[in-house]
């Protein structure tokens, strides 16, 4: 975050309770109808739905620092809307700050800027979905996959770290392909020494070659 964005994620944090949500604990769909904002201040969420056979599809992850579950504070849904298409779900254990929508609307009525800084987030949220929409459709799989590896990779005692939730199974269901298409390109990735495992993290060897990959100035074989 920057320190605009921690000025006012802090200031968000301070409206709110803070408890722990548990590792597949549902934070929103409209029979839940949850009707909080929450500050995520560790952890990772996901907007999803469940497609007809039970499967996931992700849409967006958050992780922390993020402001998530307002969009709904401003929809309006028709009277016989009795099922939602999307949820919200804790990936991991998560520790965050639960707004209601009342105390969230006062908030933002009292401070026009808390208020333009939640329509940026939201812009940047629609804006970050449709990237990846268009990257999934445009680009080939091995590209898709490395840029998810450095989208959601941290630096961590001089190594760059993918997140610890990111096993094949969820890198599968994020870019909508099978675990064993992921398993044969991450093979391939640590043999190209873009990557190496260290237990069940995925360490960041070659930040460069990844992004040749990304835009395709070199193609790898699976």
């Amino acid at each position: 975050m920057t320190p605009t964005d921690t000025t006012y994620f802090d200031e968000f944090c301070k409206a709110g309770k803070f408890r722990i949500a548990k590792k597949g604990e549902c934070l929103y769909n409209l029979d839940f109808a949850s009707d909080y904002v929450y500050c995520l201040e560790d952890g990772l969420c996901a907007l999803l739905s469940i497609t007809k056979s039970g499967e996931e599809k992700i849409y967006h992850y958050f992780a922390a620092g993020s402001i998530i579950n307002f969009t709904p504070a401003y929809l309006t849904l028709p009277p016989d809307a009795n099922t939602s298409a999307f949820y919200m779900y804790a990936k991991t254990d998560c520790r965050l700050y639960e707004i209601p929508y009342s105390n969230f609307y006062q908030l933002l009525s009292d401070n026009p800027t808390l208020n333009r800084y939640i329509m940026s987030l939201f812009a940047n949220y629609f804006s970050d979905v449709l990237n990846h929409f268009h990257f999934m459709q445009e680009s080939s799989t091995p590209s898709r996959l490395c840029k998810t590896l450095l989208d959601f990779s941290r630096p961590s005692h001089g190594r760059n770290i993918v997140d610890k939730h990111f096993n094949y199974v969820e890198l599968a269901k994020y870019l909508g392909v099978h675990t064993v298409t992921v398993s044969r390109i991450m093979r391939s990735l640590k043999q190209e020494g873009a990557i190496e495992k260290d237990g069940h993290s995925i360490i960041i060897r070659d930040r460069s070659l990844l992004e040749d990959y990304i835009h395709e100035k070199k193609m790898l074989t699976y």
